[in-house]
């Protein structure tokens, strides 16, 4: 088909539900077809060509690498969130909680590198692709100028901001010093002193000099193993570990949004 689409003069019109064709066609050839009805989110057709291909400074090329065609197409919501942590965290914490997986449930995370990109990412989706969009930003996020500007371009959209000050407040001190001590024997790395007290000593200095959770334990582990965690790997290890019952009420909350109907 391809090949016949290349020809002069010969254009080539296809009607599909696979995934794998829709997956297999630049994104801007693509146009979705709903029901006549129009919905609450947007009209009865989209058309993907209609946002152009500027090329890879183009949002629409930014999107195409964090979703496929058909997951952008067929997902139930699409959750935006701020970091590549909770492209882990989230999933993972719906299968614990909901007993299902998240992407049998139509819920596809993509993040993003920032608030600002995560709010500008929600807008096309939600009001240019018409998509059913959640926005997840670190509750420090919302004090920051560009993010608060930006946010009013999303009034609309359901949003969520995580812990005191970012997601790593959403896990209590037991669940990262179990997350902590799992990373450092699955890497042969001193485990010892990583008690809750310890967690909870770290996390009270760095709320009163008004760091973030991550960045201090970050500054103790660095010369502790003398290189930095990889971030999603803990995380996903803590996310593990972690009590449902203990988890912060943002997280909660976010958790029961997105939830399958």
């Amino acid at each position: 088909m391809g090949e016949q689409a290349r020809i002069e003069g010969v254009q080539v019109l296809l009607a599909t539900h696979s995934a794998q064709i829709i997956n297999g066609v630049d994104s801007t050839a693509l146009v979705h077809l709903r029901p006549a009805t129009k919905s609450a989110r947007g009209n009865s057709a989209v058309s993907f060509a209609e946002f152009g291909d500027d090329g890879e400074n183009d949002p629409m090329h930014d999107l195409a690498t964090s979703l496929s065609n058909h997951e952008l197409l067929h997902a139930r919501v699409v959750v935006v969130a701020e970091g590549d942590t909770e492209q882990v965290v989230i999933p993972l914490l719906y299968r614990r909680i909901h007993g299902r997986s998240a992407a049998i449930d139509r819920v596809h995370v993509i993040s993003r590198r920032g608030g600002s990109e995560a709010v500008r990412m929600a807008d096309m989706l939600a009001h240019q692709l018409h998509r059913e969009t959640v926005l997840t930003l670190d509750a420090d996020q919302a004090e920051t100028k560009d993010v608060r500007a930006a946010l009013k371009l999303v009034g609309d959209v359901e949003k969520h901001f995580l812990g005191v000050r970012e997601l790593e407040d959403c896990f209590d001190d037991t669940a990262w010093s179990a997350g902590i001590i799992a990373y450092a024997e699955k890497h042969q790395l001193p485990s010892d002193h990583w008690h809750p007290d310890r967690i909870g000593k770290i996390r009270t200095e760095a709320a009163l000099r008004g760091k973030g959770l991550s960045k201090a334990l970050n500054d103790v582990l660095y010369p502790e193993w003398d290189h930095s965690p990889r971030k999603q790997e803990l995380a996903r290890l803590v996310a593990e570990r972690a009590e449902l019952s203990s988890l912060h009420d943002t997280l909660i909350r976010l958790m029961h949004a997105i939830k399958r109907p």
